[in-house]
């Protein structure tokens, strides 16, 4: 299923609306946002993402669904 989720940062200045399968890992997002130049390359591991709905951090690891990110979610890298 595809979702559409906003990923920000004020640490990075991100402020991005993506589209996004629900069963890709958060991790592999991320590493083709930063091979296409969409978002900061120094985005890292040892960054951490929250889910704003939730207030919950979310393991990059995990797929959208295992993470529990839905449509309309907002991601904050921190």
């Amino acid at each position: 299923m595809q979702l559409t989720i906003t990923l920000t940062s004020t640490k990075y200045q991100i402020n991005k609306d993506i589209m996004v399968n629900s069963e890709q890992k958060i991790c592999e997002t991320l590493q083709i946002l930063k091979e296409a130049g969409q978002i900061n390359i120094a985005v890292g591991d040892e960054d951490k993402l929250r889910s704003m709905r939730t207030g919950m951090f979310v393991s990059k690891e995990f797929t959208y669904e295992e993470a529990g990110i839905f449509y309309g979610d907002i991601l904050q890298i921190l």
